[in-house]
């Protein structure tokens, strides 16, 4: 998270002068775009952080009058979101300039509305809203994936979580996952009692809900931007390997995008 304080930084440039960044939106995105690029981000990542941001900032600027961080509410934040959802695809952008390169008017979806996500569950018990994407599967059953949602108490606290789910007509006993993206290994292990199983209508599935780790997450960035990827769930005896859909990848970059503005 982005403090509210003033920092001392040296600028970039041939004179290495000092200025002060203070609670100005874009400051604070040029900011925190220097601490992702500290923690050694995808250059892909970071282009759709940095893009996400200044979306939001442009629009605070323009329709809300604001341009300090610490003016910022929930509440601009989901009307925001709202608002994206009511435009439709491409009707917003960072830069004008790039309207005459991109033309994005003859896109197929111009003007199609925004689905981020769907709100899927809302536990009376337990007081929290459920959000995944579209792309959830509604049955069990269904198909394999690997698809992250979001959670939400009444406090307006936000969480993450993940599920490597595997769906077949026989069952693996998975102990092992590995996500293999453009050369690059990613290994969970989970022992056998972690490790949810059902079945029904001749099908099996297994799967775990986890919270993700800054590795996971960084993982699922890497699978939607991979050219080349498998996942694949690893038994003793027998594997399954799982290559993630289009749509998917879509659908993860959708939720880490709306969970990064909670």
């Amino acid at each position: 998270m982005l403090t509210p304080s003033i920092h001392w930084v040296t600028k970039p440039d041939e004179l290495g002068e000092f200025f002060m960044f203070t609670n100005k939106m874009i400051c604070q995105i040029d900011e925190y775009m220097l601490y992702c690029q500290s923690k050694q981000l995808s250059e892909k990542t970071m282009e759709s952080y940095e893009q996400t941001l200044h979306l939001f900032e442009r629009w605070c600027g323009e329709e809300m009058l604001i341009e300090n961080v610490t003016e910022v509410t929930e509440g601009f934040i989901r009307r925001y979101i709202n608002d994206l959802q009511t435009r439709g695809k491409y009707m917003v952008c960072c830069n004008d300039g790039t309207k005459k390169m991109n033309c994005p008017e003859r896109r197929r979806d111009f003007r199609q509305p925004v689905s981020v996500t769907t709100i899927k569950d809302y536990d009376k018990v337990e007081n929290i809203t459920w959000y995944k994407p579209q792309a959830y599967p509604y049955y069990a059953n269904s198909r394999s994936y690997v698809l992250p949602y979001i959670g939400v108490d009444s406090y307006g606290n936000a969480w993450l979580r993940l599920v490597f789910h595997y769906t077949g007509d026989s069952w693996i006993f998975f102990k092992k996952i590995t996500v293999s993206v453009d050369g690059q290994n990613y290994v969970k292990d989970f022992d056998y009692f972690e490790v949810s199983r059902d079945n029904g209508s001749g099908d099996v599935w297994e799967y775990v809900d986890i919270s993700p780790s800054g590795t996971d997450i960084n993982m699922l960035r890497a699978i939607a931007a991979s050219k080349e990827m498998i996942v694949r769930f690893q038994g003793d005896d027998y594997h399954y390997d799982l290559t993630v859909k289009s749509s998917d990848k879509s659908a993860i970059i959708s939720v880490l995008d709306a969970y990064s503005l909670l």
